[in-house]
């Protein structure tokens, strides 16, 4: 609550745009800050006691240093969000600035910007009219300025307000337009849009791009723009960036400008917990401007922005012994809820329950543990009821247990093949294990090569492997994939998504006909596949990314029982989320069986997937 001694600003705005799209902007309080004439700021490691939890900062507004302790964020998504922060010196002691949204009429939204300045002295009394005000002004102008619509470009969405950047360098950018214009499977249309970015964009937002975000905002093609994002960077107009994700917080740790930089372990200093680097979560790639191109600034004007936050629902800081009710909207999705406490992260996991009429619920934590009613929440409006039983102050968050979509991870990077062949230099450093939680692998083998050599000679032979090579290799590329290596005859390629293994390996039996007619092979090539999908342990093997581990063991040894002409699974893969669609979309037979895998303890039960006649398949007939 504000001091008594505090002054409190508000002004009110029916602007037009919905709450959903309102709260992207306004959270968004790194880019806020810059606009409305907010210094740069330093900040500290967060301190937490019993009368508060903050982190130290410290900024240079002209010629003074400005230093404040700054509480966390407290909001509740998409409704309001509020900061306090206390000056360590100076005629004002205390700012504390809230921001509320609230449906209005039709797609309209209200916006309640309200400011509380405490002043510590008599200078302090003078000065808190003019800048209470111009501070209130300033926000809600920035607000208004972001509403403005770019129909060409944004299809209508509002459009943050730019602020002044770094000067572009004509020269090197028109080089790298026209390398990138050469690449003619690239979408022109996104081109143009990364283009413009680079050269038009605010500072902040040219480092540390993301390309799947940036579809998203453009309205282009996920796959087409990262593709552009790899070529932007061969042409020079981008540099790439490694960055570690806290899997508690979500927030970058340590960036690195190389996987073969990659610690395994690493330490986030907001949440105090040590975590293992893995390729499918914690580590995402990113994008900035090369410096050749244009020297964006690189600066940090707030630590705590909401909207970096994307899976956390509320957020609330309770003093010991306080007791709060949290009233919020749960989503209609199924994911997982929990309660985490920052710095302890202490956990409650929620689980979803649709049939449940949203009663209010007390969650009481104690330091080391939470305690409360049966932890299901329904969708929906409901009232949460948190008590801090703790000694020290606590800050408590909500939030859903789903990784950033948006996110360009190390594990679906490396499983394309353009990025291994246009980065094959990008692998972890000799000796490193990093764990991929996720990876869907393809093995294939020729059957009878061997009489295939002895009946037309080594040198043709040989020719024909290579050939074949070249047919997997692209339909792995089209659907997804990257060939990781050749083993003799055989094949080893790896995927992000599991379905797309499992549609590339039907192609691939439903291309092989017309291949063989195409280049008149006699005796015909025939593959035997298999696929499986699981964890495993990727690591540099002769300067390339390889993995290693029981998925991959598995794999080849499924791809053992392939007849050839056919696809070999475990029966557990055809239950994973899209491989149903994948299935009735081909209509092969089906053929359960039961087999013990050499190396595999147990029985297995398998199937093999045999499609029911020739089909056209792909057009391959082009490869050489």
């Amino acid at each position: 609550m504000p001091s008594s001694k505090s002054v409190r600003f508000e002004k009110t705005e029916v602007l037009p745009v919905s709450p959903e799209d309102l709260w992207s902007i306004v959270s968004n309080t790194e880019h806020l800050n810059r606009m409305v004439g907010m210094p740069a700021v330093r900040y500290g490691d967060a301190v937490r006691s019993a009368t508060g939890f903050y982190r130290s900062a410290e900024a240079r507004a002209g010629l003074f240093r400005v230093s404040w302790e700054e509480s966390p964020f407290e909001w509740v998504r998409p409704e309001w969000y509020q900061v306090r922060r206390r000056l360590l010196s100076g005629p004002i002691e205390e700012i504390c600035v809230r921001i509320e949204i609230k449906p209005g009429a039709g797609s309209d939204s209200q916006l309640r910007v309200v400011s509380d300045f405490t002043p510590r002295n008599a200078l302090g009394r003078w000065v808190t009219p003019l800048l209470g005000k111009t501070f209130v002004e300033k926000m809600t102008g920035y607000f208004r300025g972001a509403i403005v619509t770019e129909n060409s470009e944004n299809s209508g969405k509002p459009v943050l307000p730019q602020p002044g950047y770094a000067p572009v360098n004509r020269e090197r950018l028109a080089a790298a337009s026209i390398r990138l214009a050469e690449e003619q499977s690239l979408p022109a249309g996104t081109v143009r849009r990364l283009l413009t970015h680079v050269e038009t964009a605010s500072d902040e937002e040219v480092l540390g791009m993301r390309p799947f975000a940036l579809a998203d905002r453009w309205e282009t093609d996920r796959d087409g723009t990262l593709r552009s994002f790899l070529h932007g960077t061969r042409a020079g107009l981008l540099e790439m960036e490694w960055q570690l994700l806290c899997p508690a917080c979500r927030v970058p740790n340590a960036s690195y400008r190389s996987l073969a930089d990659l610690k395994p372990e690493y330490h986030c200093s907001f949440c105090n917990a040590d975590h293992l680097a893995d390729l499918d979560r914690s580590t995402e790639l990113r994008f900035n401007v090369a410096p050749a191109v244009r020297r964006a600034a690189q600066a940090i004007y707030c630590v705590g922005n909401p909207g970096q936050f994307f899976h956390i629902l509320a957020q609330q800081f309770l003093l010991p012994g306080e007791q709060r009710p949290v009233r919020l909207s749960i989503p209609g999705d199924r994911i997982p809820l929990r309660l985490r406490v920052l710095k302890e992260n202490h956990i409650l996991r929620l689980d979803r329950d649709p049939t449940d009429e949203g009663t209010p619920r007390t969650y009481v934590y104690d330091g080391t543990s939470w305690s409360g009613p049966d932890a299901f929440l329904p969708a929906g409006p409901i009232e949460l009821v948190l008590e801090n039983r703790s000694p020290l102050a606590a800050v408590i968050v909500l939030e859903r247990l789903a990784w950033d979509e948006a996110a360009v991870t190390a594990s679906l990077v490396t499983t394309m093949e353009e990025f291994r062949a246009y980065f094959g230099s990008e692998v972890l450093a000799p000796g490193r294990e990093v764990a991929v939680r996720q990876i869907a692998l393809l093995f294939t083998d020729l059957k009878a090569s061997t009489a295939l050599y002895e009946r037309v000679g080594d040198a043709p032979a040989f020719g024909r492997v290579q050939q074949h090579f070249d047919f997997l290799t692209r339909v792995v590329a089209e659907h997804g994939g990257a060939r990781v290596k050749t083993i003799g005859d055989a094949v080893m390629a790896a995927f992000h998504d599991p379905s797309d293994a499992l549609r590339a390996a039907l192609l691939i039996q439903a291309g092989i006909d017309a291949f063989n007619r195409a280049h008149a092979f006699d005796p015909p090539i025939i593959v035997k596949i298999g696929v499986h999908s699981g964890s495993a342990i990727a690591v540099n093997a002769n300067g390339a990314l390889d993995y290693f581990g029981r998925t991959v063991n598995l794999a080849a040894r499924v791809q053992n029982e392939s007849y050839g002409g056919d696809v070999v699974c475990l029966e557990t893969l055809l239950a994973e989320p899209g491989i149903a669609a994948v299935v009735d979309e081909f209509g092969p037979d089906r053929e359960p069986f039961s087999a013990t895998l050499r190396g595999i303890s147990g029985s297995l039960a398998l199937c093999r997937l045999r499609l029911p006649a020739p089909r056209n398949g792909p057009n391959l007939t082009k490869i050489d």
